[in-house]
């Protein structure tokens, strides 16, 4: 029987494992020190070798030679896939209490050959809220013969009372770089014909996942009989190459909104992977926002770059839940038209300094030129100050965010919240184009609300994107009441102060009781739009105004 390329080629000893480096040197570090752990968690993105490494580490504390995985042992001679010390279960599928109790029951049972019965737990993060509770003392006191490993892609819904008892390794996206090395010898191993453009691509497209790339190596080599090429890889993973991309990108360039659409409705015929084609426009902006980083181009150009960035991720995002990608696509393409055209007819700042009138240049003077004062040196007691304020206005906007989150939460409702997230997004291009930060509005996620005290509070995956958006807090909140019509407050925080906000919220560890603002939302306002310096104190208009 065919058995197929990513179990042939799969890992077998720990050199083996690809781009775990940390995980490789902890593991062989223990086995030497002969210090193993009874319970482990093997975490990470689907593909990157967690049930692998959970097998060689099992098959490792089982082998009775004096070289471990020696492969002339008793244990090592056994058939792998009937090996009775290494229990195999899949969470998915056997997620219940009853599943947990008959684990229980049989984990005093004495090994059958090796030294230790090794539990396996795939996507562990699946089982119930019982089940878990029915492991958790046998996992925190377990028979001296018994290792457990916990697999799982989602290790944030797993109890913190099951993590706390486990040793935790973290597997890492493998780079396209060893991919692409790995495939080449697989290539080579099993005459498959195939262009190096053809495994970049493939690389590119597995994410980081090992699995992923060798199944679409497989696919590939049944899909024709010649070399493989670029080309191909695109048909099966039904993606766009680099050339059509960049047609399309020219034709939102030139603002041909009606050959963008029919374009789409082409794609769309082909069946192509419509997400994929917005995830790659975002890579031709990034790469876009990368050359004006690089050449230094003006500052605007680089923001609007950004802002555009942001708002095509928000688009993203929403196509993997909406029932209708395509429409979201093409709205996605006419706004990138819309904005990029805008952007095109506003001259450049090199053109700017062009735009001269007919009067002729003045000569310039024969005289020596007034040589440049002296700049002011910055004192050592002026800075202190600086990092003074700075600790003072990060101590206010603490203060204010404690209140905030409170006064959200101590009556929050989903539906409110809801309603919000909705009305944001409805009004997505307005509040976006409202003020320089207005994207803000597109890039972050409404996670509460309280339609009794009207607040809610809004995350970023960027914690940078979090101060942006409260340096601009007065100014998000009057555009929020403008726009959407509500006396609303907000308060923006980074996806991992959310986290520590709502297990805050769910283990009851703070009582929740509304109070109001006494004049911590003033002073921090007040703060943050003084002047910082002597410049902005003597034009401090004219930056208003620009």
């Amino acid at each position: 029987m065919h058995q197929t390329l990513y179990r042939k080629y799969r890992p077998k000893v720990l050199a083996d494992l690809i781009g775990q480096t940390v995980i490789n040197t902890i593991l062989k570090n223990q086995f030497k020190s002969d210090k193993l752990s009874h319970a482990y968690i093997f975490s990470g993105p689907r593909g990157t070798g967690k049930t692998s490494a959970a097998k060689i580490l099992a098959s490792l504390a089982n082998c009775l030679g004096e070289e471990k995985a020696c492969g002339i042992c008793v244990f090592c001679k056994q058939d792998k896939e009937s090996q009775l010390d290494i229990i195999e279960i899949d969470a998915a599928s056997n997620n219940g209490v009853d599943e947990i109790r008959e684990i229980k029951s049989k984990v005093g049972l004495v090994p059958s050959i090796g030294k230790y019965k090794v539990y396996i737990i795939d996507e562990v993060h699946m089982l119930t809220n019982s089940a878990f509770n029915a492991l958790l003392k046998t996992l925190e006191e377990p028979p001296e013969t018994v290792i457990f490993i916990l697999a799982t892609t989602e290790v944030h819904k797993i109890p913190e009372t099951i993590l706390s008892r486990c040793q935790r390794l973290d597997f890492k996206r493998i780079s396209d770089l060893d991919v692409f090395l790995r495939l080449k010898k697989i290539s080579e191993l099993e005459n498959i014909e195939i262009t190096d453009e053809a495994l970049e691509e493939i690389s590119r497209s597995s994410k980081g996942g090992m699995r992923d790339a060798i199944v679409l190596l497989e696919q590939a080599q049944a899909f024709t009989e010649e070399k493989i090429n670029e080309e191909d890889i695109h048909k099966i993973n039904n993606s766009l190459s680099k050339n059509e991309i960049e047609s399309m990108m020219n034709m939102i360039l030139n603002k041909d909104q009606t050959k963008t659409i029919e374009k789409i409705d082409y794609y769309y015929l082909q069946g192509k992977n419509i997400p994929r084609i917005l995830e790659d426009i975002i890579l031709s902006l990034r790469d876009k926002l990368i050359l004006e980083k690089v050449t230094k181009t003006a500052k605007e150009n680089y923001s609007e770059t950004l802002k555009k960035i942001n708002e095509m991720n928000w688009y993203w995002r929403e196509m993997k839940t909406d029932p209708n990608p395509k429409t979201l696509l093409e709205v996605a393409l006419i706004d990138l038209s819309e904005a990029i055209g805008k952007e095109n007819k506003q001259p450049k700042s090199s053109e700017k300094e062009n735009i001269k009138t007919d009067k002729p240049k003045e000569k310039s003077d024969s005289k020596p030129k007034k040589p440049e004062e002296p700049k002011p040196t910055v004192k050592e007691n002026e800075t202190e100050e600086k990092k003074e304020d700075t600790d003072e206005n990060r101590n206010r906007l603490e203060v204010l965010k404690r209140v905030r989150v409170d006064n959200t939460f101590s009556k929050v409702s989903k539906q409110f919240k809801k309603e919000i997230a909705d009305m944001i997004k409805n009004k997505k291009v307005e509040l976006s184009k409202s003020i320089e930060s207005g994207h803000l509005f597109i890039d972050g996620e409404i996670k509460a609300a309280s339609d009794e005290h009207l607040y809610f509070i809004i995350s970023f995956e960027s914690k940078t994107f979090a101060e942006i958006y409260n340096k601009n807090l007065d100014k998000m909140d009057a555009i929020i009441r403008e726009k959407l019509k509500l006396d609303l407050k907000s308060i923006g925080i980074s996806s991992d102060e959310w986290e520590e906000y709502r297990k805050e919220f769910k283990n009851k560890k703070r009582e929740y009781i509304f109070k109001k603002e006494n004049g911590e939302a003033d002073e921090y306002f007040k703060e943050i739009n003084q002047p910082k310096n002597e410049i902005e104190k003597k034009f401090q208009n004219f930056i208003e105004k620009k």
